[in-house]
């Protein structure tokens, strides 16, 4: 036997609006600006942690390719789509050049580091990336220290 099923009839009880002021509690002007300020920083920081999880998805791609990489030149430039990044060149941690866009072959699978640097431009509009010291009109990326620092000691179980 089947059950048959109606639908559900809801019933709403009808309230007089609430005025706007009625719905919100509202602050005194000098609390307000304090929670405004805790929240736009509280943002800022975000935005900044946002953009460094971003470059460092490009130090990890660009380890990929080259895992001696300690720091990547790149240029930017804006179109209508947003910013986008073009690498020049990498160097290891002694200084030495690893790879120049005009001396070398193609960088393999270029837009995997250049996307995120520029992602990372994008969503932090500020001093995301310092001049390059080869050209005022270039940008510079130093990778973070791939080693990781001392693992915590674990007590073994007996």
């Amino acid at each position: 036997m089947t059950r048959r099923r109606f639908p559900i009839r809801l019933h709403h009880c009808r309230l007089a609006p609430l005025p706007v002021a009625g719905r919100y509690m509202s602050l005194p002007d000098r609390e307000r600006e304090t929670v405004l300020g805790t929240a736009r920083q509280a943002a800022e920081h975000a935005d900044a942690g946002y953009a460094d999880l971003l470059a460092a998805e490009a130090a990890v791609a660009a380890r990929r390719t080259r895992p001696q990489v300690a720091r990547l030149v790149f240029s930017m430039d804006e179109d209508v789509t947003g910013s986008s990044a073009a690498l020049v060149a990498a160097y290891d941690r002694a200084g030495r050049r690893l790879w120049h866009v005009d001396l070398d072959d193609e960088w393999p699978d270029e837009t995997l580091v250049t996307d995120m640097l520029a992602a990372a431009w994008d969503w932090y509009r500020g001093d995301c990336y310092p001049a390059a010291n080869e050209d005022a009109d270039l940008f510079q990326f130093t990778l973070p220290d791939p080693s990781p620092g001392p693992r915590p000691h674990r007590r073994r179980r007996r």
